[in-house]
């Protein structure tokens, strides 16, 4: 499967095809978190804070993919597995809708229909969902190798979500740490911040 934009979460049901917009599709992080990767995989000395400068260039599907694999070689392995995952969850949606005696004949197989039809898009989330979190995982580890303190970026940017991600995959860690995110104004700049402290091999 190629990595490409689908579109936020969309629910069915026997009314129709619905979309959440507040469930947007992880794609569109991806090129934050790729340019986060290739960026802070350099040695550090003794500086411990990364300062982001704001970029416009934005990498091709194509490019996306390669940067997360090499941070991540088995990105791909795991977004098959979560694949065949999905699959089996949309068929088990398809006898769910089959075995409903409460819509009439047209209402059903117009469901049904709908399921079928959403199939290749709903894949398509979770392989975007599964390629962002291989990179975000990855993230991660360079972060707690590199014992990295702080990371700024500007607000906006989808840079928030990210930091949200990685704050989350860090706490969950078996390791000491202390994060915080944080939005501030610095020289007419509103900026964001991630202060991650305590961190111990």
């Amino acid at each position: 499967m190629k990595l490409e934009y689908s579109g936020p979460k969309v629910m069915i049901n026997p009314h129709g095809v619905f979309f959440d917009n507040n469930k947007r599709d992880k794609f569109e992080y991806l090129n934050v978190v790729t340019h986060l990767l290739k960026a802070l995989n350099h040695d550090y000395i003794q500086e411990k804070t990364y300062t982001y400068q704001s970029s416009d260039f934005n990498f091709n599907n194509k490019e996306l993919l390669d940067i997360v694999v090499e941070f991540s070689p088995d990105a791909l392995h795991l977004a098959k597995e979560h694949i065949s995952h999905a699959q089996l969850h949309i068929n088990e949606m398809i006898v769910h809708a089959t075995q409903n005696h409460i819509i009439d004949k047209d209402t059903k197989e117009a469901y049904i229909e709908n399921i079928k039809l959403m199939r290749n898009y709903m894949l398509q989330r979770t392989f975007n969902k599964s390629i962002y979190y291989s990179a975000i995982n990855a993230l991660a580890t360079l972060v707690k190798n590199d014992n990295i303190d702080n990371i700024i970026a500007p607000f906006g940017h989808n840079f928030a979500h990210v930091f949200y991600s990685l704050e989350s995959i860090l706490g969950h860690q078996r390791i000491p740490i202390d994060i915080n995110i944080e939005m501030y104004e610095e020289e007419g700049k509103i900026l964001t911040k991630l202060q991650i402290v305590n961190i111990s091999h």
